[in-house]
């Protein structure tokens, strides 16, 4: 029995191990517009941390409300749902003004349940942020004034904040950090100043500023002073003494390295070949594996797919284990021998035809009768609709031929006779289908051929906002609005969304005991502190090694054994 229990605990503690080791497929949403609540596998929004008097604000329309009906004179129901004009809107976060060497921060955290997300195995984030400064009326009530704010002015009543939005903006000093839970909760560090340690500031190429802009970001898991630790929390503090409201768009921390979910034909690990008609016994098939073009010189292995009836073939990818943010790209390598009319679909999300809604406005074709790699800047197409986009729920993608089989038919029985309209078929070879969770700088090595030829060059560069600011840039059949909706103050607070945080102190001190400080009105003048945080300046000597997992697993196979 005691050989049996061992047995069990082994077993247990390996599978413990193995969901630990999952993460997830590509890319990480925090926020995408419009949305009431973050994506998924972030807190519950009641489950926000942060300082005394922060506050988060999720959009929120009238259509929130349970869908209302009417009934006309005879009884039937007319649906009265209201058209939801906040799904444009950004989150809002308030954080207060610190004083000297302290800042006050909001804390936002994925829940590790069923699959570990570590946020340092992503290289990069790129957010859409703006700060907005608080009305003066506001200010007052807290108890802020010209002096402690640290402004040229006798009567904040009278300060013109648009005119000197960079002497506030000099007072407003916003960090990214991500923090690892298991190092912050530490009982064997009783010095503060040791877990700061373990906070990792990301680097952004730029300041978040008074007008929107995409602040990128960049996470290096090589300077982590101990790469075992699981880092789960995302923090935005505030350094200045001036509070700020900060407007988030779009926010998503991306993965590095492209994923290839099909190679020469074959599906990868972590997906399923979900392609129909492969063998079946009820209709002809249409997908052929272990195929190769006759007169390719390689010898490359590919699917063919071979159609006779419109819509009847697509390789079909579903993700088994770690569904995802949309990548900012994908790739295919594909021969298709009669027609280049495709459909791109994210599953369970949008389906978007390539012609129609991509290729027309990048001026691009897909070669017939060549091996061709392709990429698409599938960012442009998410952002169209980042509210339902960006929620982590990604389960697939599928490439689909759209090619009208039956109208081609028509058209031959017509012209040539019935023996060829019989005979034709739509017949592509499909080689790769790639993830591309950050969009190649190097985009040589696809093909760009002009679907137009008196229209520009074949474009397949990552659209950018300033892109989409520009009308003659932007894709009418699928555009993207260039920012989130600047919010009034009175939007704001009326919102029914809003958040009182989990108050875990009042403002923090970097390398300090935490106390309460002083009221902000009586803070005097001060400027804004260095980070004695920055986790790329610390010594390498105060590693945490804390691999538990791996601990247990090794005790109990030692305890088995003795």
């Amino acid at each position: 029995m005691k050989f049996i229990n061992k047995l069990i605990l082994i077993a247990a503690l390996c599978k413990l191990k193995a969901k630990a080791d999952q993460g997830i497929i590509g890319n990480l949403a925090f926020y995408g517009r419009g949305q009431r609540h973050l994506p998924n596998y972030w807190n519950d929004i009641d489950k926000i941390r942060g300082s005394k008097n922060a506050k988060v604000y999720f959009p929120y329309n009238k259509s929130d409300e349970s869908a209302d009906t009417d009934a006309d004179a005879t009884g039937e129901t007319i649906s009265t749902d209201i058209t939801d004009n906040a799904k444009n809107n950004p989150l809002v976060l308030y954080l207060p003004g610190a004083p000297k060497d302290r800042y006050s921060k909001l804390d936002f955290y994925v829940i590790n349940d069923e699959r570990s997300i570590d946020l340092t195995s992503f290289h990069r984030i790129k957010s859409e942020i703006k700060l907005v400064a608080p009305n003066a009326e506001d200010l007052i009530s807290e108890g802020y004034t010209c002096e402690s704010l640290g402004l040229s002015c006798n009567d904040l009543k009278s300060y013109d904040f648009d005119a000197n939005a960079s002497e506030w903006l000099s007072n407003v000093d916003i960090r990214l950090f991500l923090e690892s839970e298991e190092a912050n909760n530490d009982d064997t560090y009783d010095d503060e100043e040791d877990k700061i340690l373990f906070h990792y500031e990301i680097v952004g190429e730029s300041n978040p500023s008074n007008e929107w802009s995409e602040y990128v970001g960049s996470i290096n898991k090589a300077s982590l002073i101990n790469s075992e630790l699981v880092y789960t929390d995302f923090v935005f503090r505030n350094y200045g003494k001036m509070p700020v409201y900060v407007y988030i768009g779009n926010t998503i921390f991306l993965k590095k390295d492209p994923t290839d979910m099909v190679r020469e034909g074959t599906i990868q690990n972590n997906f399923a070949n979900w392609s129909w008609h492969q063998n079946t016994a009820n209709k002809t098939a249409t997908y052929y594996g272990d195929s190769v073009y006759p007169e390719d010189p390689e010898k490359k292995p590919c699917v063919k797919f071979v159609a006779e009836e419109d819509g009847d073939f697509a390789y079909y990818v579903h993700i088994e284990n770690g569904i995802s943010a949309p990548p900012e790209g994908v790739s295919f390598s594909i021969r298709p021998m009669n027609d280049n009319k495709f459909k791109f679909k994210i599953d369970n999300k949008k389906e978007f035809n390539l012609t129609s809604d991509y290729l027309i406005h990048r001026n691009c074709k897909i070669p017939i009768g060549e091996e061709t790699k392709f990429l698409v800047d599938v960012r442009s197409l998410v952002y169209s609709d980042p509210k339902f986009m960006l929620m982590n729920d990604i389960s697939g993608f599928w490439l689909q031929t759209i090619s009208a089989i039956k109208d081609i038919k028509k058209q031959l029985l017509e012209d040539v006779g019935e023996k060829e309209a019989n005979e034709y078929k739509d017949v592509l070879y499909f080689y790769n289908f790639t993830l591309h969770h950050t969009y190649p700088e190097d985009t040589s090595m696809y093909v760009k051929q002009k679907l137009f030829e008196d229209g520009n060059e074949c474009s397949l560069k990552l659209e950018t906002h300033e892109d989409w600011g520009n009308p003659d840039n932007v894709n009418e059949a699928n555009p993207v609005i260039q920012w989130p909706d600047d919010l009034s103050f009175d939007t704001i607070f009326n919102s029914k969304n809003s958040v009182d945080v989990i108050e875990s102190n009042d403002l923090y001190a970097e390398g300090e005991d935490q106390e309460k400080p002083q009221d902000q009105g009586n803070s005097t003048q001060s400027t804004n502190s260095t980070t004695p945080g920055n986790n790329n300046e610390k010594d390498s000597s105060a590693n945490l090694t804390k691999p538990f997992v791996t601990l247990f697993l090794l005790s109990a196979v030692l305890a088995f054994f003795m």
